[in-house]
């Protein structure tokens, strides 16, 4: 009675062994069949005590190469081996799951963007063996890079024809310096032809020739920088600066059709972390737009108020308010749609340009019906974070 009880015994543990290896051997083919690469990993050593076949084709190294020590560092691109590795080792003690994204290097020194998903085992509150997937994303890297592109090709686009837009403006501004350079030179001739030996007067006037030209030359300089086709390239900027060389550039559009631009530009804000171009692009849009709303209208104030200030801490608030017609309630969430436009000859693409570039730098914008006409947009841009020593 007893072997036979001991008999039934063996054969159920025989059984659940046979089962429990079927099971293994199945996860194993599920996991070894997917493109996510399964792997595990020494919590304390980094290095690989497991890795999926998938990573042959991955990097092109034989699976023995990853299991030797110091493999993974070696083959993270050198550009994020450092942040990779700290922020794993900072991750692996505060988290039980984590995810990031980096850059490997293959063995033919071709460069793949990996997404990284990682699961910590701990043993007494201590992180002990890491185990993920990881999954790579190149295609995907590479279509937001060409989607990034097509933006830039667009807002530079835009920049071109907002530039001709207010070619009247911009020769408005540069008539003042070259008159003045052409006033002066005349005096001085004069003062050359009569003798005239007061070289105090033909010094002065010549001063005024060098400032007239120097003033032309920054007009021509802001244009440039304007139509110049370039990547984003956030850097520390004072937007209070920014948006007074943009007033400068559309004050003569806005004067010569009865328009009132003002500044009011809150004081001490910080600096902010964005492209200059883009955001005077943005700027010179809602500007202009503010202009064509108010249209030939002569009733009320015709004005463009350009305001800043601080925004919840971690931003700063720009706003461009305009008197002129506004847009219907209804149409509020759809303005900064791409091709939507209330303009008979409008493509709409303009304030979807802005939402691009204003969500690149991090921010949001909006709009805003005023109570008495008109209509604001409002944007932010992140401030420049200090970083400690």
């Amino acid at each position: 009675m007893a072997n036979t009880k001991l008999e039934i015994a063996n054969a159920a543990l025989r059984s659940e062994i046979t089962e429990r290896v079927l099971v293994e051997e199945s996860l194993r083919l599920i996991l070894e069949s997917t493109r996510a690469i399964p792997w595990e990993a020494d919590a304390k050593t980094w290095a690989f005590t497991y890795v999926g076949p998938q990573a042959v084709d991955l990097l092109g190294y034989p699976l023995e190469r990853w299991l030797e020590p110091d493999f993974w560092p070696t083959v993270i691109h050198p550009d994020d081996r450092d942040e990779a590795i700290q922020f794993c080792i900072a991750s692996s003690k505060t988290e039980m799951h984590y995810e990031f994204d980096y850059r490997m290097i293959t063995r033919d020194d071709k460069v793949i963007w990996i997404h990284d998903i990682v699961h910590v085992v701990t043993t007494d509150g201590e992180p002990t063996a890491l185990r993920g997937f990881m999954i790579d994303i190149s295609d995907r890297k590479r279509a937001e890079e060409q989607a990034r592109r097509l933006r830039d090709e667009l807002a530079h686009v835009s920049r071109v024809t907002t530039m001709g837009e207010f070619a009247a403006s911009l020769a408005h501004e540069l008539n003042q310096p070259l008159c003045g350079i052409v006033s002066n030179a005349q005096a001085g001739e004069r003062l050359l032809a009569a003798g005239d030996e007061d070289t105090q007067a033909i010094r002065d006037t010549l001063r005024d020739i060098v400032d007239d030209g120097k003033r032309a030359g920054e007009v021509i300089r802001r244009l440039r920088a304007m139509l110049k086709r370039t990547s984003f390239e956030p850097i520390s900027l004072d937007i209070g600066e920014v948006i007074r060389e943009v007033a400068r550039l559309v004050m003569g559009d806005a004067l010569a059709k009865g328009i009132t631009l003002n500044l009011d530009l809150a004081l001490d804000l910080p600096k902010v972390m964005g492209d200059r171009t883009q955001l005077q692009q943005v700027l010179v849009n809602l500007i202009l737009n503010g202009i064509e709303a108010m249209g030939g209208e002569t009733d009320g104030s015709r004005e463009i108020l350009i305001g800043t200030a601080r925004h919840r801490g971690d931003a700063v608030t720009i706003a461009v308010r305009d008197t002129g017609l506004g847009f219907e309630e209804k149409n509020v969430d759809r303005i900064f749609d791409a091709f939507f436009t209330t303009k008979p000859e409008g493509m709409g693409m303009g304030l979807s340009i802005n939402r691009s570039i204003i969500e690149a730098h991090g921010g949001r914008i909006w709009a805003t019906l005023n109570p008495h006409g008109g209509a604001t947009v409002h944007f932010t841009v992140p401030i420049l974070k200090e970083v400690s020593p």
